[in-house]
Formats: structure tokens, C-alpha cells, sequence
């Protein structure tokens, strides 16, 4: 489980490097969330526009959109879990 960090109203979570590496994600990957029926946060490539992952000393980090956050309830204290379903799609 990875704690989302809050840094002065930006959301910071930093990515499992297996995941990084499984899905041969990189500093150079944009990522989209993406919200399905069920209320789930699925994590995917995006072709250009998208969230940037950021490499920090080895640490793969990306920014959680503020609404997202917000609409979850989520906060600095919560703690999220990456979960890759039966399809190779990384659910938060």
C-alpha cells in the first residue's frame, strides 16, 4: 500500500517500480485515470496529454488529479493499493 503524499495541494503517489517495470512504463510515460461504473480508478498510457511520471532517485511519482482526490475523499492519511486485474489493467 502507497500513501498519497500532499505537497503544498498537489497529490503526490509514488508507483511501485515492478509495476513500472512490468508494464515498461518510464519517466517518458503519460498516464490517464480513468474512473469506470463501478467507481474504480484504472491507470493508463495516454497518448500525449496525460500525467507525467516523474523519476526521483529510483522513485516512479505521479500527480493524482485534485478533483479525483477531492471526489474519493481521499487525504494525505489515505493509503491506496495497486491492484493489476486478469487484463494487465492497473486499478488503484
Amino acid at each position: 500500500m502507497v500513501k498519497i503524499v500532499d505537497n503544498s495541494g498537489q497529490y503526490k503517489l509514488t508507483i511501485p517500480k515492478d509495476i513500472v517495470v512490468d508494464k515498461s512504463w518510464s519517466s517518458k510515460t503519460r498516464i490517464k485515470f480513468i474512473e469506470d461504473i463501478n467507481e474504480n480508478i484504472f491507470l493508463k498510457p495516454a497518448e500525449g496529454k496525460g500525467i507525467k511520471i516523474v523519476n526521483n532517485s529510483g522513485q516512479f511519482k505521479i500527480t493524482i488529479p485534485k478533483d479525483i482526490v477531492e471526489d474519493k475523499g481521499w487525504s494525505s492519511n489515505t493509503k491506496l493499493r495497486f491492484v493489476e486485474n486478469i487484463g494487465g489493467n492497473i486499478i488503484l
